[in-house]
C-alpha cells in the first residue's frame, strides 16, 4: 500500500512540475521581452545621463561648473589631514517636490581615486571650511524650480591619481562616469 501511494503521488508531483515547466519562455522570448521593457523604461523616463559635467536625472539637473584641489592647511582645508578635491555645483530641481543639493549628490556621485591595485579606493567626504555661500547652501530645501549652487569636498588619497565620479539612479544602476585630472 506504501508503494502504491509514493507511486500516486511521484506521478501527481511529475505533472504538477511538468505542467508549470511547460509556461518557460525560449531564450528568443527573453532577449525579445527584455528589448521591449528597456525601450519603454528609456520612453517613461526621458532622457537620463551623465557627460560634459552635467548629470540628468528625472528628479533634477546637476552642473558641475567648477572643481579644484586644496592643500591640507590652505583655505577651506586648513583643519584637514589631507588634500582635498572641491566640487563646485549647481542642481535644478524638476521634481514635484522639494530637494536638498547635498542628499541629491551623495545619492547620485560615488567617488573613485584608483591608485590601489586590490582594491577599490571610494573617497570619503570632507568636512570643507570657508568656501563661501555654496557650502552653507547644501541642506538647503530647494523649491520646485528652485537652482541652488553648492560645493562638496572629498578626501584624497594622493595628488597625481585623478579622481572618477561614477553618476548613478538610486535604484537604477550606473548612468556614466568622468574623470577628473588633479594636475
Amino acid at each position: 500500500m506504501k508503494k502504491i501511494l509514493v507511486v500516486i503521488i511521484s506521478i501527481v508531483l511529475i505533472f504538477a512540475f511538468a505542467g508549470c515547466g511547460g509556461d518557460t519562455p525560449t531564450e528568443d522570448e527573453m532577449i525579445n521581452n527584455n528589448d521591449v521593457s528597456e525601450e519603454a523604461t528609456e520612453d517613461a523616463t526621458g532622457d537620463v545621463f551623465f557627460k560634459d559635467n552635467v548629470l540628468q536625472l528625472e528628479e533634477y539637473k546637476i552642473e558641475i561648473t567648477d572643481y579644484n584641489v586644496v592643500e591640507k592647511g590652505k583655505g577651506g582645508n586648513q583643519y584637514g589631514d589631507s588634500p582635498v578635491i572641491v566640487f563646485d555645483y549647481k542642481i535644478t530641481n524638476i521634481s514635484d517636490s522639494s530637494l536638498e543639493a547635498y542628499s541629491a549628490w551623495i545619492y547620485s556621485f560615488t567617488a573613485i581615486q584608483d591608485n590601489d591595485p586590490n582594491t577599490l579606493n571610494e573617497l570619503d567626504t570632507s568636512i570643507m571650511y570657508d568656501f563661501g555661500n555654496k557650502s552653507s547652501s547644501k541642506h538647503d530645501k530647494i523649491k520646485i524650480g528652485g537652482v541652488v549652487e553648492s560645493s562638496i569636498a572629498y578626501e584624497l588619497s594622493d595628488e597625481e591619481t585623478p579622481v572618477t565620479l561614477i553618476a548613478s539612479k538610486l535604484f537604477g544602476g550606473e548612468i556614466g562616469s568622468q574623470e577628473f585630472s588633479l594636475k
